[in-house]
């Protein structure tokens, strides 16, 4: 690796770790779990958090983080724990539970201490798959064999650190809040109650990371819907919506790419896709990986044809 493109790619790490908090905070909220004999549920702006007892032991903490959910999956912290072990990060669950005595859990929420719990360990996760010795398909495995033993908020979160270091720019804003009060003084009319959170902006570009294997997720008039996710962004980027940095400065927004990091996920949103081409061609894009890596990015409307049934499907599984 030639010495500046060496300098730029240490750079990104560096500003992914810093990242991090920004990037984790945004799926933990999605990661609850049941209930559990030794803790406590408390009322919390109209919502139950569940909390660990006063009088919680270290024991009963990481009993709880790794039972299984009362659906019977297995919990997103036994998934995490396995993988950590199986990456050689740690060699017990003892020593898991030794990192576990230092952080403080009595009264505090379940969720709030599996968040730093796994906090702990993702630096070392992402060093681990954004390794500069291997080539970027060698990347693209390691992420892989790390997040397909992963919860899906879990899963998010590595994949978009991983964007982050290997592909993504990085002077990009990263998960950038735009408040529907702020959109509608530009006269724009977000779907989304109160807040959007984008996971990147390049330049005048929003990036969202989709790791999934399926279609993006419908909710009507839920934020969290993926449809309605998509229809904002473009709102934004047909309105022109301006996003003022820190430093002051302002950046408008015109385009709108999405990447699809699973194969499965490209296959399953192959004609949403080709839909949106052709809807809103020069505006969206779409950036997809195949099953050994290979990335293309799809843009306009000569580029459709390489999203055909057979001629995608032989993408996604080529082995060369």
């Amino acid at each position: 690796m030639r010495a500046k493109s060496r300098l730029n790619y240490e750079i990104a790490r560096a500003i992914a770790r810093l990242n991090y908090d920004s990037i984790t905070s945004a799926y933990r909220c999605d990661q609850t779990e049941r209930s559990h004999q030794s803790f406590t549920k408390q009322n919390n702006t109209n919502a139950e958090v569940e909390k660990f007892a006063d009088n919680a032991t270290v024991s009963q903490v990481w009993e709880r983080l790794t039972s299984d959910r009362e659906s019977g999956q297995e919990s997103s912290t036994r998934k995490f724990a396995n993988v950590l072990i199986q990456e050689g990060i740690v060699s017990s669950e003892q020593e898991m539970i030794e990192v576990l005595k230092k952080i403080p859990f009595q009264g505090r929420a379940v969720s709030d201490v599996r968040g730093e719990f796994k906090d702990h360990y993702r630096p070392t996760l992402l060093n681990r798959i954004t390794d500069p010795n291997l080539n970027q398909q060698e990347q693209y495995q390691a992420l892989r064999r790390v997040i397909d033993n992963l919860d899906s908020a879990d899963k998010g979160n590595l994949a978009e650190a991983w964007y982050q270091v290997i592909h993504g720019q990085p002077n990009a804003l990263t998960h950038v809040e735009i408040t529907t009060a702020d959109a509608a003084k530009q006269g724009i009319t977000l779907i989304a109650p109160e807040k959007r959170f984008v996971d990147r902006v390049e330049g005048d570009t929003i990036v969202e990371i989709k790791t999934i294997s399926g279609k993006l997720a419908t909710g009507g008039k839920d934020s969290r819907s993926e449809i309605d996710q998509f229809k904002d962004n473009i709102e934004l980027a047909t309105k022109r919506y301006t996003i003022t940095k820190k430093d002051g400065t302002q950046q408008q927004i015109t385009k709108v790419r999405y990447v699809f990091t699973l194969p499965d996920g490209v296959k399953a949103n192959r004609e949403w896709m080709i839909a949106q081409i052709q809807n809103y061609e020069d505006i969206v894009s779409f950036e997809i990986f195949n099953k050994i890596g290979e990335r293309k990015t799809i843009e306009n409307i000569s580029d459709i044809q390489q999203l055909g049934e057979e001629t995608l499907t032989n993408w996604l599984n080529s082995s060369n």
